[in-house]
């Protein structure tokens, strides 16, 4: 191979890697090239350009009421909506050099091998990537460094009820939902039907879907995604944040591969979510990131426009009429859709991020019918 191609195939295989107090030695491998890569979190360019990063800070720490919160939404979010092509170009290309989701946002063949350790990203020690689990992955990121148009994030709250925006929010190139939320008649006109990634977590999991080593839970879930229209999307789960967490999120790759199911149930990449998560702290955020969050995150990284529905982690609307915290509550009416102190915290001060960063045009915050 010339010295021409191998630097090349070397740039494209400059992956980041990260720890959040040290800095971290990590080899990946894809084809014939190994990498070695050294990223410090503790740098103090890392995170946002540092007066954005300030901007972003004020915003999410500036101490206000959840009404204050609810009564700003319509002064930071108007209704005629611009976004802001220049700023989100820069912004996009200095977020993705960080956390480089095209390339490490799921584990593939190409980020890593047997005999890896995969680190935990909320516990210690690390998991051991086997032949069998290897092969079970998808050689790359389909996407690579294509950039979509337009996006939709789809969150799961109440606030969507009655809005309408199912046809915008199918409009998008790429759609992204969250914790397995069925697109379903009943929700169509204002979650529309289209979906390309839907993360599933382990809560998710073990609420719906008590073990999949077992043959009833494994036809209940192919009756889920059968009855939610799902057809071939991606299945994003999230085995590497806590040892107790793995196994059965990885049951659920086996199973759809071994059914045959339409789905394609992919590993989230830890040091994807640590970078993530490092980045947005540097603007303020806890560390406790929200997967809605995270995967607004995601798709400022990989698309153009990105707009941003069924994200209200209050339990009154503008005009103080109550709203469900989760719009498929009457659905599951015996699972606890209750949310801790903390959680309610996170999600309200990443609901101030989002509205600062539609207010700079970097995405669209969706709170009113459409």
């Amino acid at each position: 191979m010339s010295p021409k191609i191998k630097t090349l195939r070397l740039a494209l295989l400059s992956f980041l890697l990260f720890l959040v107090t040290t800095s971290l030695r990590y080899t990946l491998t894809g084809g014939d090239v190994r990498v070695k890569i050294v990223i410090d979190s503790s740098q103090k360019d890392f995170g946002p350009p540092s007066e954005l990063a300030a901007l972003l800070a004020h915003s999410v720490n500036h101490t206000r009421t959840n009404r204050d919160v609810i009564d700003s939404v319509d002064r930071l979010t108007p209704t005629r909506h611009t976004f802001n092509s220049p700023a989100i170009q820069v912004f996009r290309n200095q977020l993705s050099s960080q956390v480089h989701t095209a390339e490490i946002f799921i584990l593939t063949q190409s980020n890593t091998r047997p005999g890896d350790r995969i680190p935990y990203y909320r516990g210690r020690g690390g998991y051991n990537i086997d032949k069998t689990l290897y092969s079970l992955q998808p050689s790359s990121i389909a996407a690579g460094t294509d950039i979509f148009n337009r996006c939709s994030v789809v969150g799961n709250s109440g606030i969507l009820k009655d809005s309408g925006c199912g046809p915008q929010i199918d409009g998008a190139d790429f759609i992204f939902r969250l914790n397995l939320f069925p697109t379903v008649p009943k929700f169509t006109d204002d979650t529309g039907v289209k979906t390309h990634l839907v993360t599933c977590d382990d809560v998710t999991l073990n609420k719906k879907f008590l073990n999949l080593g077992e043959p009833r839970w494994k036809q209940a879930f192919q009756n889920y995604v059968t009855n939610s229209r799902y057809g071939p999307v991606l299945i994003l789960t999230a085995p590497f944040g806590r040892r107790e967490h793995t196994q059965r999120q990885l049951d659920l790759q086996r199973t759809v591969h071994q059914q045959g199911l339409r789905p394609t149930v992919v590993l989230g990449h830890p040091l994807h979510r640590n970078a993530t998560v490092e980045y947005w702290h540097r603007a303020g955020l806890e560390r406790t990131m929200s997967n809605g969050f995270y995967m607004v995150s995601s798709a400022l990284s990989l698309c153009t426009k990105v707009t941003v529905f069924g994200f209200w982690p209050f339990t009154e609307d503008k005009q103080g009429r109550p709203v469900d915290f989760h719009l498929a509550q009457s659905m599951w009416p015996h699972l606890s859709h209750e949310q801790s102190d903390d959680s309610l915290s996170t999600m309200r001060a990443e609901f101030q991020m989002l509205l600062e960063l539609d207010r700079l045009g970097l995405l669209r915050l969706v709170t009113n019918p459409c």
